[in-house]
Order: C-alpha cells, then structure tokens, then sequence
C-alpha cells in the first residue's frame, strides 16, 4: 500500500477530524485505526445502549473517500476493550503497525501518530525514511506533572502515578512537523523539539450544531458545570471552595436555588471531599458521568461554567460549554487562548483562595454573566472542527516554522 499520508491512532480522540483536514490537503492519505463504523463496526453501531451509541461515533463523512485500513480482527479487538481496560489494545495495535511499516508492506511519505501513543510506529516511521508528524494533545511536561503531584501532597491524595515522557521526548526530537492546539501546549515541549521542526499552532473545534443551542437556563435553579472530576483536573479545589464558600454562593443566587454539577465521576482521591460536600445543606452537588448525548441539553441549562484544572492542551470541555453561552472559570493551564479575562469570565489561580473570589465574583452581578454569555458564544462561533481541519490541510506543504 502506498500513500502519501498515513495517519494511525489507536483511539477516537479528534484523530478523525485529524485524518479528514489530511485528505483535504489533496495528498493520498490512509487512516489505519482499529475500529470505524463500517463492516463490523456499522452492525455494532446498530446495537442498543452505550456499547451502540460509542460505536456510532467512530465515523466521519470526511472520510469516505480516503483508504480506511480497517479489518475484522482488530474491529472484534477493539470492541472487546470497550468492556474492559480500554488502553489494553495500545501496544498490539501500534506493533500492528510498526512491522508493516518495517516490512514495507505500507509505504508512506507521511506518518501522522498522535502524542507518544504509538512510540513504535513513530520510530519505524523514521527508520524507513518517512516524513514523522506528532500530533501533541496534552500538555504533560515535567512543570505539570509536578505541579499535579505538588498539590497531591498537599491535599492529602496520596502519590500520582509516575508519569514517564521519555518516550514522547524520543518522538518529539525526531519529529519533522508538531501541531499543537495550544500555546499552553506548546510551552509544554518547546524545549524538546529539533532545531529543524516545523511547528503549527491549529485550536481544536466544536460540533457547533450539537453545542449552540438555544439556552435554557432554569429560572428556579442557578446551575455550575464543573469538569471537575480528578486531581489533574482541580477536582480537590473545587470540592473544598464548595465545603467553604456554599453558603456565600447560594446567597448571591437567590432566589434560585444552587446546583453543582461535576461532569464526571469524581475519581476515588475525592471521595471524602465529594461525599462531604454532597450532605451540605443549601446547595446540591452532583456527580457522575455524564452521556455524550445528554451534555449539550445540560450546558444549554447551565448558567457557569467551572474548570480549575491543572494541565489539558485545549480543554473541549470549555470551548464545548462556550459554544453553549456559558461563561467560563478557568486556569491558565486550559489551553483556551482566545478566553478573556473579565470578558468571558474569570481567569483564577490555582488555589482555593482564587477559585472562590471567581465564583463569587461571576455570582456577584448577573447583568455581567449575560454579557461573557454573549461573548463565550460569539468566540466559540470561530472555532469549528471545520476550520480545525482547513487549518490542517495546510500543513503537509507548509515549510514555515510557526513563532514561538
């Protein structure tokens, strides 16, 4: 098989928008991953309950036209995963791929792989002469991680599982072209890059269709989003700016009432702050993982939006809840360049401290909220997967090192 790009992944991820903004560059391009929603995948997908539903959203109408190497094994291996440990299909598909490459059996110009998930296949890449892309997604630099286990320590979390990122350093060194969605991305790698890398700067998107529609904010209820759920995510401080400062808040809302929602199952770290906070009086706090489906209707009903986190590359989550007109609490470590302080809500440290002035602050003055509504919604308008892929379309023939 011969192409000009090959983009290999074996997770969903954006790694089909990713593939779609390839073939739109007008090069030949495959996509190998272990399951799509044909053949096997399209039965799969025809299946009740949540096994159906997440098969149903492996597929792209950018992608019918491109070479989709797909086969009965890998779709049934993959399956499988979606019953169990879901990163165990990892090291055998990027293995899969790495000895075709060795073989020669796939001849690219073009490998595309995506952070350090398939380090195998990134080297085989190099080692026959193919050009290598790394995709970046998450910002997991020694300065995050150890911010990450600093505040571990300090809560009580007991230790973070070591992260390694000798192999993406590997990956990134002999990269020919890195995207990033992020500047807080690339800050993350820039030291690791080759002097010789070409590096783009292409902001995730969001399925405006599905996200902006029309709100439908509760006039009993003051609801918060929070993507709160872990300690990478600023699940801790959160959790302990409710404990301190529910009161104040439910206060600022009447004569609604005041509910938290955490967007996910909050990870067992939590589960003394989470089960203290959920027998407060005054507030109903919520957690737990959320459909796909379900979270557009549940931020076209929410009225803030709160991410303390400690390191994404471009949180979808924010552009998602933006794309709804829902005013944001963020850090700086979301990756969301276009957020403005004070214009779409609050940029907070991360501390406790910071996490309830922004709250209060947004609680303070709903006149305000309804102006960062307008402007969250208008900056979210400009980022779409559609533009996502026009943007990297252009890379293949870019020859420019985007400014650092």
């Amino acid at each position: 098989m011969r192409t000009q790009i090959l983009v290999t992944h074996p997770y969903k991820h954006h790694a089909l928008n990713l593939a779609a903004g390839c073939a739109q560059s007008g090069l030949s391009t495959a996509f190998a991953l272990p399951f799509y929603r044909s053949g096997i995948g399209a039965l799969v997908a025809l299946a009740p309950g949540s096994i159906g539903r997440k098969a149903a959203g492996y597929f792209h109408p950018g992608l019918h036209d491109i070479n989709l190497i797909q086969s009965p094994g890998w779709q049934l291996r993959k399956l499988w995963s979606f019953l169990g440990d879901p990163h165990r299909i990892e090291a055998p598909y990027d293995a899969y791929v790495a000895d075709k490459l060795l073989r020669r059996k796939w001849r690219p110009e073009i490998v595309v792989t995506l952070q350090d998930h398939m380090p195998l296949t990134s080297a085989a890449a190099k080692q026959v002469g193919a050009q290598l892309w790394s995709d970046q997604i998450i910002n997991l630099s020694e300065e995050a991680t150890t911010r990450i286990a600093r505040h571990a320590s300090a809560y009580g979390m007991g230790a973070i599982p070591k992260h390694s990122e000798t192999a993406n350093t590997r990956i990134l060194s002999m990269a020919d072209v890195v995207t990033v969605p992020s500047a807080y991305t690339l800050q993350g790698i820039r030291d690791r890059l080759g002097t010789q890398t070409r590096v783009h700067s292409i902001p995730y998107g969001v399925d405006t269709a599905l996200f902006g529609q029309v709100r439908k904010a509760r006039t009993d209820t003051f609801t918060i989003v929070a993507r709160a759920h872990s300690v990478r995510k600023g699940g801790h401080l959160a959790l302990s700016a409710i404990l301190r400062s529910h009161q104040a808040w439910a206060q600022l809302v009447q004569p609604r009432k005041l509910r938290i929602v955490f967007l996910g199952a909050c990870e067992p770290a939590l589960a003394d702050l989470r089960a203290q906070a959920r027998r407060l009086n005054g507030v109903l706090v919520q957690d737990g993982n959320v459909p796909n489906r379900d979270v557009p209707a549940l931020l076209a009903a929410a009225d803030l939006f709160l991410m303390p986190t400690l390191s994404e590359s471009m949180s979808l989550a924010c552009v998602e809840a933006m794309c709804a007109g829902v005013p944001l609490i963020i850090t700086r470590y979301a990756g969301v360049d276009c957020f403005v302080d004070g214009e779409m809500g609050v940029l907070i440290e991360d501390n406790v401290e910071s996490l309830e002035y922004g709250v209060s602050r947004a609680l303070s003055d709903h006149s305000q909220l309804d102006r960062w509504s307008r402007n969250v919604r208008a900056a979210a308008s400009e980022l779409t997967w559609e533009r996502y892929e026009r943007g990297i379309s252009g890379v293949p023939g870019a020859r420019d090192r985007s400014p650092s």
